[in-house]
Formats: C-alpha cells, sequence, structure tokens
C-alpha cells in the first residue's frame, strides 16, 4: 500500500513538472513570437551615425579635423588619425562606440611611442 501511494504521489509530481514546463516553453515562444517583430538593430543612415559621432566627439572638445571617421549602412565605423596617446584613443574609441546605431567600431590611431 505504501508502495502504491509513493508511485501515485511520483506521478503526480511528474505530471506537475511537466504541465510547468509546458507552461513555460509555451510564454517563451509567444514572446519570442513578439520579439521577433521588432528588430534588433534601428538603423540610421550612415551620414547621420557620422555626424552624430562627431558632434559627440566635439562635445567632448576633441578635434575630429585630424581623425578620418567612416561609417557604412550597417553601423560599422572606421576611425583612424594621428592622437596624442593611447588613452586618448581609448577615449575616442569609447566615444564612438556609445553612439547611438554604432554597431561595431575598428580604430586605426596613431600615437608616438613612450
Amino acid at each position: 500500500m505504501l508502495t502504491k501511494l509513493v508511485t501515485t504521489q511520483k506521478s503526480w509530481l511528474v505530471a506537475l513538472g511537466l504541465l510547468a514546463s509546458s507552461y513555460a516553453f509555451a510564454n517563451t515562444g509567444a514572446n519570442a513570437a513578439v520579439n521577433a517583430s521588432e528588430p534588433i538593430y534601428h538603423y540610421q543612415p550612415a551620414e547621420v551615425v557620422k555626424a552624430n559621432i562627431e558632434a559627440a566627439l566635439n562635445s567632448q572638445q576633441i578635434d575630429t579635423t585630424q581623425l578620418e571617421i567612416q561609417v557604412d549602412d550597417k553601423g560599422i565605423v572606421n576611425a583612424a588619425g594621428e592622437v596624442a596617446s593611447r588613452a586618448d584613443a581609448d577615449n575616442i574609441t569609447k566615444i564612438i562606440q556609445g553612439t547611438e546605431s554604432v554597431y561595431a567600431v575598428f580604430s586605426k590611431f596613431v600615437y608616438p611611442k613612450l
């Protein structure tokens, strides 16, 4: 009798676990369907992104006349130019990365070796 009771309790626990798992997977699928309609990345024209990058750099008092900044339509930025130090190069790269609609930054800055 005790064995039958334990087996029945285990069966109920397994059924309850399967029901909870089914509910969790069903909700995940529903959420994925909702999120699938939303864009993963919001694109902006390359000219707009470049203007935003230059504005962000200028707001930090960084002279952009010595920098070459190229942006493609997918938000990939190639930045190059002469800067005073590695810290300046890292700072410029971080500012570019933080600009809206920038997907990736490839920087090729030149600075004097110490």
